[in-house]
């Protein structure tokens, strides 16, 4: 990959290395240099994923990749085409590197928001992240208003640079974590990895204070209220385990039935770090009359079994 005033050049197929990316293999090269053959191995694959459909394989092959290989420290990318959306993304981080090598973002899950979505509807983005979701589902739904959460100040920073690509979104962010109650908490990042950010328990701290940022916490009845929002279409929850703690926060919104549909990861292991389980998550919206159902799959993924636990579910009152 040649990388030049933080631009990507891509070029799929064969390169002056030797190198080539077929069925998900690095054919051998003559070229004894590993540096060459793993770019282009990843440039290849993030090519030929713009035109897979989805569930194809390149999340795997994704997967494998940067395990095994990865991007060096400091590599970028301005203006990928990430879900139909633009993207300036650090690949050297896991998440963003694997949404630039398959081109997408959880198509499932992005494929139910837009399309539940009413006319000028309302989008909550819990877990924001650099905007993943935010500006695939705004550029496909121009449309709807979109509220953002992320309380760690990479990542805000992240959202709003990719903002900027995509004006044509109606997105605003809020810079805080989402909770019970209105404050501050901890929040700790796990392994340095972007996507990987979650907050303390109420009553617990880290062992390691250098890993933690204090930040602002709202609850979404307080915001809904703050900024006159009556009602929310459509809210996606991904907190790492936190999802509880939110939906504490929105017991107006919940049992006046202002939530139209509740999109939530499950992580069971970041769920038992914070003392609760996906069993007493789903409880808890059962309820209050949110019915628990998968979110529907998308591409060759509509031929696979589905997941006897699923990472998202869908609730709906």
């Amino acid at each position: 990959m040649k990388l030049h005033k933080g631009r990507a050049d891509l070029h799929a197929g064969s390169s002056s290395s030797g190198g080539r990316f077929l069925a998900g293999k690095v054919a051998p090269s003559r070229d004894t240099s590993r540096r060459p053959r793993r770019t282009t191995a990843l440039q290849a694959l993030s090519a030929l994923s713009a035109w897979l459909p989805a569930g194809a394989g390149q999340d795997i092959a994704a997967r494998w990749l940067l395990k095994r290989h990865g991007f060096p420290p400091g590599a970028a990318v301005r203006q990928a085409r990430i879900s139909g959306a633009r993207f300036t993304l650090d690949l050297a981080d896991w998440a963003q590197g694997r949404a630039y090598l398959t081109r997408s973002w959880d198509p499932d899950l992005l494929a139910f928001i837009a399309r539940e979505l009413p006319a000028r509807g309302v989008f909550f983005d819990v877990g924001a992240h650099v905007g993943l979701v935010t500006f695939a589902v705004g550029v496909r739904r121009p449309d709807v208003t979109i509220h953002a959460f992320e309380p760690n100040a990479s990542n805000a920073k992240g959202w709003r640079r990719n903002a900027a690509l995509n004006p044509e979104v109606d997105a605003r962010l809020e810079r805080s974590a989402v909770g019970s109650f209105d404050g501050e908490v901890e929040i700790r990042s796990a392994g340095g990895e972007s996507a990987f950010h979650f907050a303390q328990p109420p009553g617990s701290s880290s062992s390691d204070p250098a890993d933690v940022e204090r930040v602002r916490q709202i609850s979404l009845d307080t915001y809904a209220a703050a900024h006159g929002i009556d009602r929310i279409d459509v809210m996606k929850l991904d907190v790492e385990g936190f999802e509880h703690h939110v939906v504490l926060g929105a017991q107006e919104l919940l049992s006046d039935k202002r939530v139209g549909c509740i999109v939530a990861e499950f992580n069971d292991y970041h769920l038992e770090r914070v003392g609760t389980t996906r069993e007493a998550l789903i409880s808890w919206l059962e309820e209050r009359e949110y019915a628990p159902e998968p979110v529907p799959a998308t591409g060759l993924r509509r031929r696979k079994r589905a997941a006897s636990r699923p990472f998202d579910l869908v609730f709906r009152p």
